[in-house]
């Protein structure tokens, strides 16, 4: 008898939490939610009559089918807010989904709200979350410095990255630095919050400000260019493609091809038809290859299917080293 009044008593309570949730994801709006203004709310109302580690989970339920730039964004938001609300010790709930984008808010709002003094903490705190890909998680103390020290000074931003321990060539603390200064957010005087990236005139700029920087940080600096480029020719990736092969360095043609597969898996949704198709759009076969290295890896990392990027890598990329073959 007791243990069936246990079993009773537990279904309730799950029942209520059921209900519960409900009633939260029924309270926010249901206007289009790529609305940046949109997200916001949403991330409010769910904090505000969950408190934050259920929150997050609803806010899961809640952009499940969005697109991944949108469901980012979404966990993005809600990373700075959780900081906001709860400092240093709010870093445990965040988690890898939505491709580290509670992680990212999170750090980048640390950064700002405490300066460069806290990077040394934030950084053992990515190992320590993350101990396999520490990368991804710093990628959002990237975002967090040159924030802080303003866009206007971008090599003072990644020689503050070099206190980091880098782990990969083209992730890392770097290469949030990058994204930063490709594309930002900003308050319009509506006082909207809105994404945007810096202009594109013609082909003066095309591949700045990679040219410019100290060599160490170039192959970060390609890499990140096709995200930037997208915004202005959207889902172009024939065009995108030919940029990268416009690089006049074997490297940087090579990471600009990597990059370029992550846009491309983003924003086909990890689709294996639509991702191989568009990388094979690209002009050389050392492209192709590693575009879909990068398709393959993303789909790894995305998403549930790791067979699927393991042939993918075995087919058409076998000797590239950053993709899974096992």
């Amino acid at each position: 008898m007791h243990l069936f009044r246990t079993v009773l008593f537990t279904c309730s309570v799950l029942i209520l939490i059921g209900f519960f949730v409900y009633g939260v994801l029924q309270a926010m709006s249901s206007s289009e939610t790529t609305s940046v203004s949109k997200i916001q709310s949403d991330v409010d109302i769910a904090i505000r009559f969950t408190g934050h580690s259920l929150a997050y989970q609803i806010l899961k339920i809640r952009y499940a089918n969005d697109t991944p730039r949108v469901r980012h964004t979404a966990a993005h938001f809600f990373g700075e807010r959780l900081y906001k609300d709860s400092g240093l010790s709010g870093f445990s709930v965040c988690d890898t989904d939505f491709n580290y984008g509670c992680y990212h808010g999170f750090l980048a709002r640390a950064v700002a709200e405490n300066g460069l003094t806290v990077i040394s903490e934030l950084d053992d705190a990515c190992f320590s979350a993350d101990p396999d890909r520490p990368s991804t998680c710093q990628h959002g103390i990237g975002h967090g410095i040159l924030e802080y020290v303003g866009h206007d000074n971008l090599l003072q931003a990644l020689t503050v990255c070099k206190t980091t321990r880098p782990v990969e060539i083209y992730a890392g603390c770097v290469a949030g630095v990058f994204m930063d200064y490709n594309i930002f957010a900003r308050i319009t005087e509506t006082g909207e919050y809105v994404i945007d990236s810096r202009e594109l005139t013609s082909d003066v700029n095309l591949y700045s400000p990679c040219t410019e920087v100290p060599e160490e940080f170039r192959p970060s600096c390609y890499h990140e260019l096709p995200q930037w480029w997208n915004t202005h020719y959207r889902k172009d990736f024939t065009r995108l493609g030919q940029y990268c092969s416009g690089i006049l360095v074997e490297d940087g043609r090579t990471a600009c091809y990597f990059g370029l597969g992550g846009v491309i898996a983003a924003f086909l949704e990890y689709n294996q038809v639509t991702t191989i198709e568009a990388c094979k759009e690209m002009p050389t076969e050392n492209g192709v290859r590693t575009c879909i290295a990068r398709v393959a890896r993303a789909i790894d990392l995305n998403t549930p299917h790791h067979d699927v990027a393991v042939e993918l890598c075995n087919t058409y990329a076998p000797d590239e080293p950053r993709c899974p073959h096992e």
